[in-house]
């Protein structure tokens, strides 16, 4: 995970709290990689389309493309590191992070293998398969980074009013 630094100012994690999110899960049979799958969940264009579009390195996901591409797309993307979620002064019960966030995330899966992958509340995508997601997750598959992401169409947390 990136360290990032204290002096910048953190994004403010409640605007890209979601009320539902909804992945789009394609079929298998695609065989496409970890990287266009994973734009696909979260765009719903699909993956074989995505693929094309990665010119300079089909088989290399770089965050910067993965971000761009996301930007692209219509989705607010902001980076997770080490100092923009600790950057409180409140220790307990404040956290930065939530269940109700979708999260992007580059998991070290095997010797020198990284795939991508999404996590919100308490699940995890991979390659349209989904699995419960926990600490333990992130301990046998080390995060290398992650960013919250959000689209409009999953509707704000902090705007649900109940009647």
């Amino acid at each position: 995970m990136k360290r990032g630094i204290y002096n910048n100012i953190p994004p403010d994690w409640p605007e890209f709290e979601v009320v539902k999110f909804v992945p789009h899960l394609f079929c298998e049979e695609h065989g496409d990689g970890c990287g266009n799958n994973t734009l696909a969940l979260l765009t719903g264009i699909d993956p074989t389309k995505i693929n094309n579009t990665n010119r300079k390195s089909p088989n290399n996901w770089k965050d910067s493309f993965m971000v761009k591409f996301l930007l692209n797309h219509g989705l607010k993307v902001a980076d997770v590191t080490m100092c923009n979620v600790s950057d409180s002064s409140i220790f307990f019960c404040s956290d930065s992070i939530t269940n109700r966030h979708v999260l992007l995330i580059s998991q070290l899966m095997a010797k020198n293998e990284a795939s991508w992958a999404v996590a919100h509340n308490k699940l995890w995508y991979h390659n349209f398969q989904t699995c419960s997601f926990n600490a333990l997750n992130l301990v046998n598959n080390p995060l290398l980074t992650c960013y919250v992401v959000h689209h409009p169409d999953w509707g704000k947390y902090n705007e649900l009013h109940w009647y």
